[in-house]
């Protein structure tokens, strides 16, 4: 017993000191963690403990989750410290009244001013951002970095591509929002490094387009050890109420990392797709004047150094030891291609320490990450990502750890599939092919014993569709018609008496014969209408194959007031329509509604359909050109859309043009064409807004198959010569206004654009450059191509790479081979630089635009213009260089002016072109 006493007392004794230790841990300076970085994510798991301190009375509240700040109600005199664990970070916040929110903040006045420098472009630019090189390694994520970019919004960015959406991921923020220091003069952003702290500190900077609000003034401090500081001295508005719409507002830090992923867009290619795996998110109602947030980095699996301390290590993460790399990781971190391109993560459970021990030597695995460069230019890969953040950054945020885990492209092979699964998949494959003859041959042989059998066993209510006739049963569904009658199939002779006995139509097995039901000539005409009432449209379409009758009564009810209002739903800006609350659902009924038409009219000579179906559809206003009032609001041209393609489905290309011809008779397509192709560009913007959702909703977007697509793209633009051509294509796919829809003409000749303004016009170049566009030849798409790049003038050269290289690799050699050939090797050593530039800037490899130079080189017939190409192409770099060093140097800018940002680019371009080339020289001298 008495020793049960004496072992209680000590392990209170120790739970007290431990919670003691943890409450002093936060006044602590100096602290320091060994290098760690994130593995399985496992959500931030939440202890909340109260304690009071005897020396203060300041109450401190732990919220171990992370998910939201946990902060308990106390008395207005006693101060507030709340902390965090996100897995990676621990986070306290100091408010004002906090003695250590003054300690934290690193007066830069009265540091050594040596070490205190103003970065001159920063302070008098708006969005832009400078690297930094520290003077010592800073452990981020666990990962020990050199290298730091400081932006004007508020925020340093800590990764190493730098692309044109720093704000997603990889950031330190302390206030991420829309600064622009060069309002001010007083305005500055300074940094100070003394070897062991490196702080950024963005002093008086105002809010762009709210510079009367105030001054803003707070910093961000680096330490050796890792922990991060973020001071803030000056915040003179609630950060909640800044505006995020022109540039991400948030406080925290984030890291991610990259693999190579194929290219949705371009199929031929490959892309660096960014991967953001952790996030701390500050509750920014706190960030107020005289408050401070420190976090000290947590311990994670990079920190161990060996096989027995990884596999043994109790972290919250979920460690393991990768003997290729002889690292300890939860696969999650900068390093994860590695990981996964050496098999990592397939490395077997089963084998243990002791077992990798007794390996003399080990192989790096044949999936290296260097391979690509051994890929011809046609297959060379683009690194192309999808991505999405609320800056339109391409970025996918994981949720959890081992889902995350199957989702990720990897080259290593999965475990072998048992031998059970796969007798039991070929087993369901040889039922499914069974089932799929069985129909086939019911359907090529309907008089067969199979087909009669199962005509005689459908049960009522069904219908079946064999060989082109009706089989089943239907019953009338009203209360007034209480007669069922059944469709039976147009044979001559029942299968029991073929010899003697004629087969007819009958309403019941014991009611008399009539040999007109199966046309329902025996009902009266109100009753016919009454049946079609509780019919889809669809089934209607199916009823009208039963006989030429039916069809004709179809065609007339479908004339009618009632049949009218029934089939043809007009209200396309309202889409709860007779209960259907989705846009769907009208598509849906009118692709049924022309299923139903071209089998009603499927006996008519084309022209006479086209009349008939004109004639129907004649009343809808909003199928027309210039029909609708609001027609970005209006569902009614895709509607007709979809049953133009249902209706013509299938027709051959004679008659598709008499259907194209009809169409511009119609709308009078080609004289409103006319008057925009003539005029100046954005004169007629309504008209132009019309024609796009004309021809892009009617068609060209509702085909399933290319070569449907390109026969209607060709019908729209070859009437008209190249120039026009051009235009015509930039109207239909230009990018348009987010605000009113129409065509923004400037968009190419005022500055760079993205991807999403270029994307319908490359796959419009695409899919004519296709062999299933007959008419086209590769050098009419080139010269169209050409055509394009001068409306409405000159476009900027970096928005043509870019083009090109969304257009495909077939499709930019060809373009650059045609100026080989004409000698414009100047205008192409332009291209190279852009096309660098671009690969850049959008993450693409950049080995695909030195092997995309190296396969034009051998279009040139001499070495001497190989040569001079090659010259040409480090003439472009220099010239280039120089003249956007001498507009930042210049300072003549407007406040949206990126030259800094873009000559970054353009260097960084230019190494690592040249080390592609280098790579390149090497590889051929080896072999």
């Amino acid at each position: 017993m008495r020793w049960g006493v004496l072992l209680l007392l000590a392990l209170l004794r120790e739970a007290e000191g431990e919670a003691r230790g943890r409450l002093e841990a936060g006044h602590l300076h100096g602290h320091s963690l060994e290098r760690g970085t994130g593995t399985k994510l496992l959500g931030w798991r939440r202890k909340i403990r109260e304690s009071l301190l005897e020396t203060d009375e300041t109450r401190i509240s732990q919220d171990l989750v992370g998910g939201s700040l946990a902060i308990d109600t106390l008395p207005d005199n006693e101060t507030q410290i709340v902390e965090d664990n996100h897995s990676y970070y621990m986070s306290r916040f100091y408010g004002p009244g906090e003695a250590r929110t003054k300690e934290l903040w690193i007066d830069m006045a009265e540091a050594n001013r040596s070490q205190v420098k103003v970065h001159g472009i920063l302070s008098n630019t708006h969005r832009q951002a400078s690297r930094v090189i520290l003077s010592f390694d800073f452990p981020f994520y666990g990962h020990h970095l050199r290298q730091i970019t400081i932006a004007t919004g508020g925020f340093i960015f800590m990764g190493d591509v730098i692309h044109r959406m720093l704000t997603a991921t990889q950031y330190i923020a302390p206030l991420m929002a829309n600064f622009n220091p060069s309002y001010s003069r007083n305005s500055t952003i300074k940094y100070f490094d003394n070897g062991t702290v490196f702080v950024v500190q963005w002093d008086k900077v105002y809010l762009h387009g709210k510079e009367d609000i105030g001054s803003f003034t707070f910093q961000a401090a680096l330490h050796s050890e890792g922990r991060i500081i973020f001071g803030y001295k000056e915040i003179p508005m609630s950060v909640l109420e800044i505006s995020g719409t022109q540039h991400p507002v948030k406080a925290g830090l984030s890291d991610a990392f990259m693999l190579l992923n194929p290219s949705p867009d371009v199929p031929e290619s490959r892309r660096r797709t960014i991967y953001e795996y952790h996030r701390v998110e500050l509750d920014t109602s706190k960030v107020t004047s005289v408050s401070a947030v420190e976090f000290t980095p947590l311990p994670t699996c990079l920190q161990h150094q060996s096989c027995d301390v990884c596999v043994t290590s109790e972290l919250t993460f979920n460690c393991s030891w990768c003997h290729v790399l002889q690292r300890c990781s939860s696969g999650f971190d900068r390093y994860r291609e590695e990981w996964l391109s050496h098999g990592c993560g397939q490395e077997s459970d089963e084998r243990t320490c002791e077992d990798w021990a007794e390996s003399d030597h080990y192989s790096p695995s044949p999936n290296s990450p260097f391979t690509s460069f051994d890929e011809d230019v046609t297959t060379s890969s683009l690194f192309i990502g999808s991505l999405t953040t609320e800056d339109d950054t391409k970025l996918n945020q994981f949720a959890g750890g081992d889902g995350v885990r199957n989702d990720l492209p990897t080259k290593t092979s999965g475990a072998p599939i048992h031998t059970g699964t796969i007798v039991g998949i070929v087993l369901a494959i040889l039922l499914i092919a069974a089932i799929i003859l069985a129909v086939i041959y019911i359907s090529s042989h309907p008089t067969s014993n199979a087909a009669l059998f199962f005509i005689e066993n459908t049960p009522p209510g069904k219908v079946g569709l064999f060989g082109g006739k009706i089989y089943g049963t239907s019953r009338s569904m009203t209360s007034t018609v209480s007669t069922s009658f059944t469709l039976i199939p147009n044979q001559k002779y029942r299968r029991s008496s073929r010899r003697s006995k004629p087969f007819c139509n009958t309403v019941d097995t014991d009611s008399e014969s009539l040999s007109t039901l199966g046309n329902f000539q025996a009902l009266p005409l109100e009753i016919f209408q009454m049946v079609l009432k509780y019919l889809s449209v669809k089934d209607i379409s199916m009823l009208s194959m039963v006989s030429k009758a039916i069809s004709n009564r179809l065609i007339n009810y479908i004339s009618t007031s009632s049949g009218n209002r029934r089939l043809l739903l007009q209200d396309f800006h309202n889409l709860e329509i007779s209960g259907m609350r989705e846009g769907s659902c009208v598509l849906e009924h009118y692709r049924s509604l022309g299923l139903l038409l071209k089998r009603c009219t499927l006996l008519l000579p084309t022209k006479d359909r086209l009349k008939y179906i004109h004639k129907i559809l004649s009343e809808v206003s909003c199928f027309k050109l210039s029909g609708c009032p609001s027609p970005l609001h209006c569902l009614g041209l895709q509607c007709y859309g979809v049953f133009l393609q249902t209706l013509t489905a299938g027709w051959d290309e004679l008659e598709c043009h008499r259907v194209f011809n009809f169409l511009c008779e119609l709308s009078n397509l080609p004289r409103k064409v006319q008057t925009v192709v003539s005029s100046k560009p954005g004169s007629a913007r309504k008209l132009e807004l019309r024609i796009r959702l004309f021809c892009r909703s009617v068609l060209l977007n509702h085909w399933i198959h290319r070569s449907d697509s390109a026969f209607w793209l060709t019908r729209i633009l070859k009437p008209w010569p190249m120039v026009n051509q051009a235009r015509l294509l930039y109207i239909i796919f230009g990018p348009v206004s987010s605000l009113n829809g129409h065509v923004v003409w400037q968009k190419m000749t005022e500055g760079p654009t993205d991807e999403t303004s270029l994307k319908g016009l490359a796959d419009a170049i695409k899919l004519l450059y296709d062999t299933e566009a007959k008419e086209w030849t590769a050098d009419d798409v080139i010269s169209l191509v050409d055509e394009l790049s001068v409306v409405p003038r000159e476009w900027l050269m970096e928005n043509n790479a870019r083009l090109l290289i969304l257009s495909g690799n077939n499709i930019c050699f060809t373009f650059m081979a045609s100026k080989a050939v004409n000698g414009r090797a100047v205008e192409l050593a332009k291209i190279v630089v852009f096309l660098a530039l671009v690969c850049e800037k959008d993450l693409y490899c950049m080995d695909w635009a030195v092997k995309m130079m190296q396969k034009v080189c051998k279009v040139f017939s001499t070495p001497g213009e190989r040569n001079n190409f090659l010259q040409s192409v480090e003439n472009a770099f220099a010239h280039m260089i120089m003249d956007m060093l001498q507009s930042v140097m210049s300072g003549d800018r407007d406040e949206e002016d990126s030259s800094f940002l873009n000559l970054f680019h353009l260097v960084n371009a230019q190494a690592n072109f040249h080390k592609e080339i280098l790579y390149l020289t090497m590889r051929s001298t080896s072999a």
